[in-house]
């Protein structure tokens, strides 16, 4: 009777272990995916945030109406 009991508790240990670790791996694939997830946004939210060239395109864009109003003066 107490070597059923043994095996009994021995077989709802490995089943517990074996449970435990199925969760263990099943939380790191979870979290592994939305860290992943997590990159994906941040690389796309910094792609549409305005960059760099936008401020270059001003400077230009400001330079070309510097060179027109010089170019009038010029003229007139």
């Amino acid at each position: 009777m107490t070597q059923l009991k043994v095996q009994q508790h021995r077989a709802e240990l490995e089943s517990v272990v074996d449970h435990r670790k199925r969760l263990e791996d099943a939380y790191e694939q979870q979290r592994k995916h939305l860290l992943d997830r997590e990159n994906y946004i941040k690389s796309e939210l910094k792609a549409l945030a305005p960059s760099e060239s936008n401020t270059v395109k001003e400077t230009v864009e400001k330079a070309v109406d510097a060179i027109k109003d010089t170019a009038k003066k010029v003229v007139a």
